[in-house]
Formats: C-alpha cells, structure tokens, sequence
C-alpha cells in the first residue's frame, strides 16, 4: 500500500475523531489548497514569532536528490508552545536549522521574528541534542558563555546567570563541575544557558530524550513553567507523543519524508500544567487524536 493510499484509507477512520472535538486538522489532500482547514494562525492579527510558506528542502549527493521538506506552512505566534512530531529521519530537525538559520532551504519563505533565518540573534535560543557544554567549566561559567561571546558588562552577565540559575533551581551549585552532578542538572545548566539570551523564541531538538522518565518529567515542567513566565514561543521537536501533549499548546504531525504536515492538534487546556494532567480527559483525547495523525502519515 502506497502513502497516498494508506493517507485515504485512514482520513475517514481519523475523521471520525471531529466529532468527539473540534481540535484536529487532517488530510494531507487539502494542505497545499486549504491552510485554513489547519487553522493557521493570521500573521496580520497578531505578532508572529515564525511563518513559513509552502518551505521545501532537499539535499543533494553524488547526483542523487534527496528531497526531506515538501510545502510546510507553519504560523507561530508570540508565546505560543508547538511540539513537532514525525517519524524519524522525516526532517523536523533539519525544520528546525533551517528556523535557526543554520541550515538553507530551496524553495518558500521563512520568517523568524519578522526576519529571515541567518545571522547572529541573541532573541533565538536553541537547544540542541547533545548539550554542547564545556567539561573544563563549572556551571557558571557554562551558563555564562553567551554573554562573553556577547560582550556583556561582567556585572550584569552575573546577575543574569544567577537569575537564570535560580530559575532552574540550581542555585547553590554555580561552582560545582559537570562532572560532579547528574545528567538532568546538566540539563538544568544547559536551559539556564539559553535562558541568558532572553530570547523571545527558543528552539529544542530533543534535549530531553537522554533522560529518564520521571527526570524528563520534571525538566519538561520546568520548562514549561519558565516559558510561561518569561512568554517566549517555542518549537519542541520529540518523537514523545506524551511529551507533545503535555507541554504544548499544539502538536503539529508530521509525515514521514518528503515531510508535509498531516494535521496538528489543539491541547485544550491552559499552561503551565502539573504532572496530573496526563491523567485529564483533555490529555487523553489529545494524545489519541495525535497516535491517529502519526498512523495517517506512517
């Protein structure tokens, strides 16, 4: 059974869902003519942290084209929380390179922040996989990294840094060495990093799948939270269903590649939440609306 077979033979299966709410956009059919039927949100209401339309991308070697983006129109407002979710190897990372401007793309437009990807931004964090922290430094001095880059005066860098610390709750541990705490305050020290741009957008490839589950848990809270209060958008990509769900606002599917969007899917609840929302009813009709978006483009 081809993709576009297996597409047609979920959407009514999938359509069914629409009458048990309103909050799940589907048919890969209709992404290229309807973007409205996704509800995305106008740019002219409202500021927009990232716009994207009909973004490909393809990559090329040894005389074979390999194409991993195909027409994605995204909008994100200010503050809003979006998780991306898709197989692996479909190209939500690549999605987000080219959002951080480190990657270029072929076709579309990219708009982040009102301007297009490249450059330097001290107003766009990004949280990679793997944490890119410095062993030889201790956790200040990690945390404090961009703004020497930066030039920052050394008084304010520190007051920053602390506030940072604190708000990832590892105050008392500025002196102690990467070696000398657990994987999930590396984590900590890795968010406090990025919290030290004041970035209106923060972008995060995964930096939590290392993790265990009660640690992950409590860093996506956190996280959460911190978003919450300081009112920056933000772009997870996960291949956690539960993760998506609890921390979003919505949850874009993506297929597998060529990557377009399947649909995406509103949480119904505000944030930031607490570890008993997984066990709501708007939780769960979420993360089943989501599992029957991933099954459309499988």
């Amino acid at each position: 059974m081809g993709l576009g077979e297996q597409a047609s033979n979920a959407v009514p299966r999938t359509a069914s869902l629409l009458d048990q709410g309103p909050d799940i956009r589907t048919s890969r059919s209709d992404l290229r003519t309807d973007a409205a039927a996704r509800q995305v949100p106008d740019p002219q209401n409202g500021s927009v942290a990232v716009d994207t339309q009909r973004l490909s991308k393809r990559f090329e070697k040894e005389r074979r084209t390999n194409a991993v983006l195909s027409d994605i129109t995204l909008s994100i407002p200010d503050g809003e929380f979006v998780s991306v979710i898709g197989p692996s190897g479909c190209g939500k990372s690549t999605l987000l390179k080219i959002l951080a401007g480190l990657s270029p793309f072929d076709s579309g437009s990219v708009s982040v922040l009102g301007r297009r990807p490249g450059g330097s931004w001290r107003d766009v964090g990004f949280v990679f996989q793997h944490l890119a922290l410095l062993p030889w430094r201790n956790v200040l001095g990690n945390v404090l990294l961009p703004a020497e880059l930066a030039g920052m005066d050394r008084s304010q860098a520190m007051d920053r840094a602390r506030h940072s610390l604190d708000m990832v709750g590892l105050s008392g541990f500025e002196h102690y060495h990467l070696r000398e705490i657990s994987g999930g305050m590396r984590q900590r020290v890795a968010l406090a990093r990025v919290l030290m741009a004041d970035a209106r957008l923060l972008l995060l490839d995964e930096p939590f799948s290392a993790l265990d589950e009660i640690t992950r848990e409590a860093i996506d809270l956190l996280f959460m939270d911190i978003c919450v209060r300081t009112g920056a958008a933000a772009i997870l990509v996960t291949h956690s269903l539960y993760e998506a769900v609890l921390m979003s606002d919505r949850v874009i599917v993506l297929s597998s590649r060529p990557a377009s969007i399947v649909g995406e899917v509103l949480v119904d609840s505000a944030r930031p939440r607490a570890r008993t929302f997984m066990q709501d009813g708007a939780f769960i009709h979420a993360a089943a609306q989501v599992r029957e978006l991933l099954e459309v483009g499988a």
